[in-house]
């Protein structure tokens, strides 16, 4: 079960990170 959870919660992660990065560079942007 354990083994299934973790590698979702690293996709998950990942994809926040990438997105937050992605919001980060546009809000520079509008600066």
């Amino acid at each position: 079960m354990i083994n299934r959870i973790i590698p979702l919660l690293l996709f998950v992660g990942l994809a926040l990170t990438q997105e937050s990065g992605r919001a980060f560079l546009e809000y520079k942007k509008i600066q």
